[in-house]
């Protein structure tokens, strides 16, 4: 909505206060929340931030087991309704990794939305807290192939499929020949001087 254009989010919540609060800050910078389910399994998925300090860096803590996000199944969306007039769907690296029904339910929504003509974006965002290399790079490959618009670091590009290169640019072009994805925008985390 900040950028002019209207978007929603899928998910699954616990319908406890915890989970409203969750759905209440969406709504508040905009995004449609009329996707989310609110269900009586699981719980809200955590995740804790420690700032580091040199010489220590920062640290993340994923709770996401259990979560009622991780508990989605196929066939537990109605993908016509979500992508009725849709554009585009962006969907995260850490949406497949919290399960495998959540990875399942993300390759779901991934046809649904290619099937309704909207483009699928999505961003790597791999995180080995979440899934060891091989099981992502196993789940990334079959998913990467109904993906336009590709999110990625060079690190993760390397790390999760050997693809390497002089610079960025033939980085990408290794996951545009390997994938078929048509657009590979670049993420470069740098620590502040």
């Amino acid at each position: 909505m900040r950028l002019g254009r209207s978007a929603a989010w899928v998910s699954r919540l616990p319908d406890n206060p915890l989970g409203k609060l969750v759905a209440n800050r969406v709504r508040e910078v905009g995004v449609s929340d009329q996707f989310v389910q609110f269900t009586e399994d699981g719980r809200c998925g955590l995740y804790f931030l420690e700032f580091g300090a040199a010489p220590r860096s920062s640290s993340v803590l994923y709770d996401r087991k259990g979560s009622s996000v991780a508990l989605a199944q196929r066939g537990m969306f109605d993908w016509e309704a979500i992508f009725k007039g849709a554009k585009w769907f962006h969907v995260s690296g850490i949406a497949a990794a919290v399960s495998h029904g959540a990875a399942e339910v993300v390759d779901e929504a991934m046809h649904a939305a290619r099937g309704a003509g909207a483009k699928v974006c999505m961003d790597l965002n791999y995180r080995s807290k979440l899934w060891p290399r091989e099981h992502a790079a196993r789940v990334l490959e079959l998913l990467l192939p109904q993906v336009d618009a590709l999110i990625a670091s060079e690190a993760d590009a390397e790390h999760l499929f050997g693809i390497t290169g002089p610079d960025f640019t033939a980085v990408a072009r290794g996951l545009v020949d390997r994938f078929g994805v048509k657009v590979v925008a670049g993420t470069r985390r740098e620590a502040p001087l």
